[in-house]
């Protein structure tokens, strides 16, 4: 009898098993959607942000190693160009990383709170008996 309850116990858990549960409907429950799509854009900038980076730095380091050349006459002129770009590039990349995060974190916030309410709900409108 034991084991019959046992094995009848077995077949609810796999019966129950998890549904699949798109990314879309996940996506469903960031709110405000116009502070998810923000970060989105933010996001992009953000990884944007790396490539210019290697770049403006590679530029930077071509200046340095033609420093001993007497032919190059423009060098420090074009160091303070590219070392204020180098500069500029860190401060927004610092702004927009910022952004990201906290908009992230805001709307983060709202989704988990949001699944949680779901979840409760849940739970306390199921049949107790």
């Amino acid at each position: 009898m034991a084991n019959k309850d046992a094995e009848a116990s077995n077949q609810r858990e796999i019966s129950e098993s998890p549904k699949d549960v798109s990314i879309g409907r996940i996506m469903s429950f960031y709110r405000p959607r116009s502070v998810t799509a923000i970060g989105i854009i933010v996001s992009l900038i953000c990884a944007l942000g790396w490539p210019a980076y290697g770049l403006i730095y590679s530029k930077l380091l071509f200046i340095m190693m033609q420093f001993a050349d007497p032919r190059y006459l423009t060098f420090s002129d074009d160091r303070a160009f590219w070392c204020g770009m180098f500069l500029l590039l860190i401060f927004a990349l610092g702004i927009f990383f910022f952004i990201q995060k906290y908009i992230f974190f805001y709307a983060g916030e709202n989704l988990t709170f949001d699944i949680r309410n779901l979840l409760y709900r849940g739970i306390i409108y199921k049949e107790i008996g």
